[in-house]
């Protein structure tokens, strides 16, 4: 890949993330590039974050971002749709000088076949975790990426004997969580006191998610209180969701939850136990060292 340091040209890199775990990694990896090097210029697929970081939109994340067979099947179009953008982007006269995707595999590797094809450097940060389920794409990776930037000290010898040059370089929540380290006092704002077991309710970032897995949620809160009236739960409301969804869901089920913007990791620091959708947040939450159970609906 050519260094951007080696003249004063600007470079266009074409970054592509799915999901919004991915759109605030995105956006710490912009503008850590970007004060190493500010000729470079970035356009993609992302969030709000990667956005506020000086990233030009094509269009957002949470087109893509989908789950369960039949939202899959109900989106297609749109995703093929989107995919043929990015393609045309690929393969047009104003093609990037270098393509960087964010874990989202199943359309990542898609695009990254493209950008082979036309003769663009492929950077892959945040890897299919290859190691957990489908090891077979191993070989793909090997024949579309020419570098891949790993979060797990273990990944790189997963993937240097197939001749892909992979680094570790660090797992991104940990420097997350250096920055926001909880205050410890979100108690005490909501009024709760230190003898009050609180569970945190952690239903997900994509309107996907809270399709499949928020009733069930909300229903275990419900059980859980009949057999302990004390209890208080907490709701973190990512930025990408709507408060006044959950406000009226809430008042459906008729469950006296507080609704919290803070960060993830002051929310979970208050809480004795969380029950959580499974993702990145699973990570976010270890961190601090609280009790979880982790929900998957299938």
């Amino acid at each position: 890949m050519t260094d951007a340091t080696d003249n004063g040209a600007t470079r266009n890199i074409m970054i592509v993330a799915g999901e919004a775990s991915g759109d605030l990694h995105g956006s710490n990896l912009i503008k850590a590039a970007v004060s190493t090097c500010p000729q470079l210029s970035f356009f993609g697929v992302g969030g709000d974050k990667m956005r506020l970081a000086g990233c030009r939109i094509l269009f957002p994340a949470n087109e893509l971002s989908v789950m369960g067979v039949q939202e899959v099947f109900g989106s297609l179009p749109r995703i093929i749709g989107r995919f043929r953008e990015l393609r045309k982007v690929l393969s047009g006269a104003q093609k990037p000088d270098l393509l960087v995707l964010i874990d989202f595999p199943d359309f990542n590797l898609r695009l990254a076949r493209v950008a082979k094809a036309n003769g663009i450097p492929v950077l892959y940060y945040i890897s299919p975790k290859v190691w957990a389920w489908r090891s077979g794409r191993i070989k793909t990776i090997a024949e579309r990426v020419d570098r891949l930037a790993l979060i797990f000290p273990f990944e790189p010898q997963l993937f240097l004997p197939h001749g892909v040059q992979a680094e570790y370089v660090g797992n991104p929540l940990l420097d997350e969580f250096a920055a926001n380290k909880p205050a410890g006092d979100l108690r005490q704002r909501l009024g709760i006191s230190a003898e009050r077991q609180v569970v945190g309710i952690f239903p997900g970032s994509r309107n996907s998610e809270l399709k499949y897995i928020l009733d069930s949620l909300l229903e275990t809160a419900r059980l859980l209180l009949l057999e302990k009236p004390d209890l208080r739960f907490l709701l973190p409301v990512a930025p990408s969701l709507s408060r006044r969804f959950f406000e009226q869901k809430l008042a459906a089920f008729g469950l006296p939850i507080d609704l919290v913007d803070e960060n993830i990791y002051e929310v979970t620091s208050a809480c004795d136990a969380v029950l959580t959708v499974s993702g990145t947040v699973t990570l976010q939450i270890a961190l601090t060292r609280t009790p979880m159970a982790i929900v998957y609906k299938v």
